[in-house]
């Protein structure tokens, strides 16, 4: 077996040049716009945003081998586009076809279907994600773009699910979801055999920051020998063994930083930990109440009042699946926040999903301290800033804020503004490990929209159909 410190390849060099791919192509667009009327336009163009239905009906489309109608759209050429009814439905059958037969899913056509639309307010879970893309036949590419159309961060290396399909898909194909249930399993099996011979040939390694790195280059290094599959994923199982102490599925160095976070904003909003959500979204004049999604029939978000005991609901407002997406992941913040802070959560992927922070933590945190920060007085700011004397990894990321804070606290042109935001919202980002601002994916895109607008607050509000907007 390979030990891991012997490896000279990249750190996770194909999982970045995936995303650095997707992020050059949309910044090259949102850099040739010259004017607020073009760069508002485009930011609200639904044709040039990356939902997952779209990534999905494009690789089908210039990638897949599903027969589809002639007279369907050219979606490399034509942007996010509609199918017809017909093409979505021949699609959903083959693909539900396929993962029952091939893959053992039970994916149904009218499951494919809202995948196929992105007619789904709250989204797939993320283990069902890679389900779509190995039933498509996509490779990691593919998967990644497909991953970051929804708003999540590419693959996670520290999960054992994730690392088995990153192995898999480097021949897209080859390996069925079956196929990666039976590694996963075995995986499981061995690291119980472990545990009761702690001192035996699959001894622990003690876990480390470069835990990832290393675990991305010897898989890597697996693949590129050319040896059979059923020793290569020995060696993939060995290997995962070996390190399992570190693939708990989620960063304890990124739980620290955004906890730490959260210290500058409770700082800087003037209010305590257990009220700052409540205290942001009152300085933005956001009210999720009556946001609410359907418990029968068709799933979608609506603003009104939930149906009681033989009486019908009452709709005021429905949002789209993109901002129906949004308003439930913001009004079930405060609750998010309290799980991430209680380290005490433990088992399951529910519970590793409470305790990963996510890309749209990130991105939700970075718009309240750029607009908490524009309309805080002097002593709240200074008050922040005392914060980063600690010397901390976030109080030197906070450190590098700085400038580019104070001047969008000034007045400035929405070029100048654009440009800071985005180098605001890009090194928090990178403080997580997550990639840039990516503006075709909605959440990015709404958060960027509105922070460019004169009056965020009151743009954010319309965008979430906010019934009480004077």
């Amino acid at each position: 077996m390979r030990h891991p410190q012997s490896f000279t390849a990249a750190v996770r060099a194909e999982i970045d040049r995936c995303v650095e791919r997707q992020i050059a192509n949309a910044n090259e667009q949102l850099d040739r716009l010259q004017t607020a009327q073009e760069l508002r336009r485009f930011l609200t163009d639904e044709t040039k945003m990356a939902t997952p239905g779209f990534v999905l009906r494009r690789y089908i489309q210039t990638r897949g081998k599903l027969p589809l109608p002639e007279e369907c759209p050219d979606l490399s050429r034509g942007g996010n586009v509609p199918w017809t009814c017909q093409a979505v439905r021949q699609a959903a059958v083959e693909l539900s076809v396929i993962g029952r037969e091939r893959h053992g899913l039970g994916i149904t056509p009218e499951a494919w279907e809202r995948y196929l639309t992105a007619d789904m307010p709250q989204g797939p879970q993320r283990e069902t994600l890679f389900q779509l893309a190995v039933v498509a036949g996509m490779d990691r590419q593919a998967t990644t773009e497909l991953l970051m159309a929804c708003g999540q961060p590419s693959y996670n290396l520290r999960s054992p699910l994730e690392l088995i399909c990153w192995f898999c898909q480097f021949l897209p194909g080859l390996y069925t979801w079956k196929d990666i249930r039976r590694l996963l399993e075995k995986y499981r099996e061995c690291s119980a055999e472990a545990e009761q011979n702690p001192g035996g040939i699959s001894r622990q390694e003690e876990p480390t920051g470069d835990t990832t790195r290393l675990i991305s280059w010897s898989v890597d290094e697996i693949l590129g020998t050319g040896d059979p599959p059923a020793d290569a994923e020995r060696e993939l199982v060995e290997l995962m063994v070996k390190n399992r102490g570190g693939m708990r599925g989620y960063s304890g160095t990124a739980r620290k930083k955004y906890l730490r976070l959260l210290d500058y904003l409770t700082v800087l909003y003037r209010t305590n930990p257990h009220r700052l959500t409540s205290t942001m979204f009152k300085s933005q004049g956001w009210n999720f109440e009556d946001v609410f999604q359907t418990k029968t029939g068709p799933r979608y978000v609506f603003r009104g009042e939930e149906e009681e005991e033989g009486a019908p609901r009452q709709e005021d407002d429905r949002l789209d699946g993109a901002m129906g997406k949004i308003a439930l992941f913001c009004k079930g913040y405060n609750k998010r926040i309290s799980a991430i802070r209680n380290s005490s959560v433990r088992g399951g992927a529910e519970a590793e999903y409470w305790k990963a922070v996510q890309r749209w933590d990130i991105l939700l945190l970075g718009y309240f301290l750029i607009t908490g920060y524009m309309d805080a007085p002097e002593e709240s700011r200074q008050a922040m800033w005392a914060l980063t004397e600690k010397g901390g990894p976030m109080d030197r990321r906070m450190t590098l804020l700085r400038d580019d804070l104070s001047e969008l606290g000034r007045e400035c042109g929405l070029r100048e503004k654009q440009v800071l935001c985005c180098r605001v919202l890009n090194e928090l980002l990178a403080g997580f490990g997550f990639y840039s601002l990516y503006v075709p994916g909605p959440f990015d895109r709404f958060i960027l929209l509105c922070l460019l607008t004169d009056q965020p607050a009151w743009t954010s509000r319309y965008l979430l159909r906010d019934p009480k907007l004077t």
